[in-house]
């Protein structure tokens, strides 16, 4: 199912005879139900959809990859506009991760980025929220029906978390925001609108990421904006 998919579970073998790709579910869903509330749920109960692990999982981290990302933001922000609930969004990046990648072994680089996920993934809210790889050292976290104070207070426990994995930076390299591997973290919190797209939502967490790689990295900021045509 694809809630084994969040978890990270591999996929059946026979779950690669499905006739039916995973937008082809996706679209079943939505001409399937006649409101369109039910179609997050929907998908969910699918059987044999583990065959999305195919295109929609980052093979390094295991999250959902940026296309999978995509597809599951804009059917919980279809949901939660009917429910009128908020839905936040955390932007995460790995501070100068090059500098890191290139003064370390490669095999450090992939797993700096292997634990940075780790981290995120526990702080993922079933059965609709979803933690992604959106980038080389990028990455995001869907929280439904979560505020902003509240979404900040995990993106402050990630942010903690990372440095407590004590991946060091190289002692000669100077400037950086700690001795140890640190992220940014930008917080983008609405109450979704059924006219208004989700890319939205994802501006206001990029510019609230921006503001923390401004003010000086290892921080989180956060932007709450009303969902407007």
């Amino acid at each position: 199912m694809v809630k084994e998919f969040f978890k990270g579970a591999l996929a059946p073998n026979s779950a690669f005879n499905i006739p039916r790709t995973p937008i082809e579910q996706l679209a079943m869903a939505n001409s399937e139900r006649d409101s369109g509330q039910d179609n997050l749920r929907y998908l969910q109960k699918q059987e044999n959809c583990s065959y999305c692990l195919l295109d929609y999982r980052d093979d390094l981290t295991k999250l959902a990859n940026k296309r999978y990302f995509n597809i599951w933001l804009e059917q919980v922000w279809k949901r939660l506009a009917l429910e009128q609930v908020p839905l936040s969004l955390i932007l995460i990046e790995i501070d100068y991760f090059k500098i890191y990648n290139n003064s370390r072994k490669d095999e450090a680089g992939e797993n700096c980025l292997q634990q940075v996920a780790k981290v995120i993934s526990a702080w993922v809210q079933p059965p609709d929220g979803l933690a992604a790889r959106c980038g080389s050292e990028k990455f995001a976290l869907i929280i439904p029906q979560t505020k902003a104070d509240n979404a900040v207070k995990i993106g402050e426990n990630i942010r903690k978390n990372v440095k407590k994995l004590a991946l060091y930076h190289d002692s000669q390299i100077d400037g950086l925001p700690d001795r140890v591997v640190t992220v940014s973290l930008g917080v983008g919190m609405t109450i979704p609108q059924i006219e208004v797209s989700p890319s939205l939502l994802m501006q206001a967490a990029e510019e609230a990421l921006y503001q923390s790689q401004r003010k000086g990295r290892d921080r989180t900021e956060v932007k709450c904006i009303v969902a407007v045509s």
